[in-house]
C-alpha cells in the first residue's frame, strides 16, 4: 500500500493544482468576488489534504503504522 498511498497523494495534489489554475483563469471573470474567495478557500483545503496524505504516505513508507483511519478521513474530507 506504500506506493499506492504516495500515488494517491500525488494525484490529489495534481488535482489541486489543476483546480486552482482553473479557478484562477477560467472562473476569474465568471464568478463574483465572494464566490471566487470560496473557491480559493476550498482549493487551499484541497492542498492541505494532499499534504496530509503525502505525510501519511511517507510515514507509512518509513514503517509507520496506523494510517488507515487518517487516510480514510482525509479522503472523505475531500468530498
Amino acid at each position: 500500500m506504500r506506493s499506492r498511498l504516495l500515488l494517491v497523494a500525488a494525484l490529489v495534489g495534481a488535482l489541486a493544482v489543476i483546480l486552482g489554475a482553473f479557478g484562477a483563469h477560467a472562473l476569474e471573470h465568471r464568478l463574483s468576488e465572494k464566490a471566487l474567495e470560496v473557491w480559493q478557500t476550498a482549493n487551499r483545503y484541497h492542498f492541505f489534504h494532499a499534504l496530509g496524505l503525502l505525510g501519511l504516505g511517507l510515514w507509512e513508507s518509513l514503517g509507520g503504522r496506523g494510517t488507515k483511519l487518517p487516510v480514510f478521513a482525509w479522503l472523505t474530507g475531500l468530498l
